[in-house]
């Protein structure tokens, strides 16, 4: 299992991180994004945000997957730890 619980804004462009890589383990844990794609929050990353937003009808005001904020992450918490309470 994944356990992280995410409390950082991310957007597209952002270098590789501790924080990033854990988006992407997160976003591969759900289906997401293809296992083993680390590095730079770049366009798959971008993708596999998006389809995390469409999943949860989330529109990114920036542009699909672009931003991982609030909302965004209140979803991927919250499908990681089956917990509805669990968000921001």
């Amino acid at each position: 299992p994944f356990v992280y619980v995410f409390t950082k804004n991310l957007r597209m462009g952002m270098p590789a991180s501790a924080e990033v890589h854990k988006l992407q383990e997160g976003l591969q844990f759900l289906g997401y994004m293809t296992k083993g794609v680390f590095g730079p929050y770049g366009p798959q990353t971008t993708f596999a945000v998006a389809k995390l937003q469409a999943s949860n009808a989330i529109v990114d005001p920036g542009g699909a997957g672009v931003n991982f904020g609030p909302r965004t992450r209140a979803a991927m918490n919250r499908a990681l730890t089956g917990d509805p309470r669990q968000g921001v």
